[in-house]
């Protein structure tokens, strides 16, 4: 990859990518990581949302930062020699700063104005899009389980009004049940480790809703949306007590905006009984918990207003849900 690749790839918003040229104007001893700041900026603010951040720019940024540290303690040490800074030395520090290695903690492919990390917003909408995605790692490669869930957000200390809105002062529980024939709940024995992905609302967005696109017709078509996903181990609660209140509990919330709400008691106790022991429970303590809020906020003002002005003209509950979303979200730029 030459030059203009690397100018493809590597954005000059990158402060790492920044700092590591500045530390070292000899920079053509790597050859091609030249980055022409003054281009990078609205390279950044035109692509399309899928490019800017990618993989290959992580990795470039994490050999950039691992080089010139290696080329100032060279230089400290009187190492800083050709012979010492060999091919060798190259292919080392690019694979071990690639993401795989140099960032383990790496989840959903985040743009810094895409991120929603406030916690009374990640609860709420757990909490009105109960129905989620439970991801697995069984002994058959990856699988999906759809399933209601209850969320409790449990104080760790004294302040409970705290814990609300401050994730270090509060856990978050998921309680969910699945049939007993499924073979989840015994394969978490061995795999524990799950993701749950709660999907908000999300809707299409045309071009033609942006005024810029009249213009320039430098725009393209995407999906904007807003999502939770929430990291925690399973832990199996095979026992009626539990499944029999978690039940009672999502009835309550699932008939509460019914004329007259269906209970667990409208049925013989037998049969209830019955069907608890068809169910086992399993409840997840969130370890990371990661909000994306894809808004159009890399957009300029007039173009996000336009689009989420057309959302909140149109018929459904989730297009205006967007719309709204997408005015009160902050600007990127």
């Amino acid at each position: 990859m030459g030059e203009a690749g690397a100018q493809r790839y590597v954005f000059a918003w990158s402060p790492k990518a920044q700092r590591s040229l500045s530390a070292d104007r000899n920079a053509d001893n790597i050859g091609l990581y030249r980055i022409l700041a003054n281009q990078a900026s609205a390279k950044a603010r035109n692509a399309p949302d899928n490019v800017a951040g990618c993989a290959i720019c992580d990795t470039v940024d994490g050999f950039l930062g691992s080089y010139a540290g290696l080329r100032v303690a060279g230089r400290f040490y009187g190492l800083a020699s050709r012979r010492f800074f060999s091919p060798f030395i190259f292919a080392f520090l690019f694979i071990f700063s690639s993401p795989t290695f140099s960032s383990p903690e790496r989840f959903m492919y985040m743009p810094a104005h895409f991120e929603e990390n406030r916690p009374e917003v990640l609860h709420r909408l757990i909490a009105e899009q109960s129905f989620g995605a439970l991801i697995t790692n069984g002994p058959n490669g990856l699988d999906a389980n759809h399933l209601p869930f209850e969320a409790e957000v449990v104080a760790t200390g004294n302040d409970a009004a705290a814990a609300a809105t401050d994730s270090t002062q509060s856990r978050l529980i998921l309680r969910a049940h699945v049939a007993r024939a499924n073979p989840i709940w015994q394969e978490a024995a061995t795999n524990p480790d799950a993701l749950v992905i709660f999907q908000g609302p999300a809707a299409y967005i045309s071009p033609t809703w942006y005024p810029s696109k009249h213009d320039t017709h430098r725009q393209v078509p995407t999906y904007n949306y807003m999502v939770v996903h929430t990291h925690g181990r399973i832990v199996v609660r095979d026992d009626e007590s539990f499944v029999r209140g978690l039940v009672a509990r999502l009835t309550r919330k699932m008939e509460a905006g019914e004329a007259v709400p269906w209970k667990m008691g409208d049925a013989p106790a037998d049969f209830i009984k019955q069907m608890l022991g068809a169910i086992v429970g399993i409840e997840i303590e969130v370890t990371r918990l990661v909000g994306k809020w894809k808004l159009g906020q890399n957009k300029e003002a007039a173009d996000r207003r336009g689009a989420a002005e057309t959302l909140l003209g149109r018929s459904t509950d989730e297009q205006q849900a967007v719309g709204q979303a997408m005015l009160d979200a902050p600007p990127a730029f």
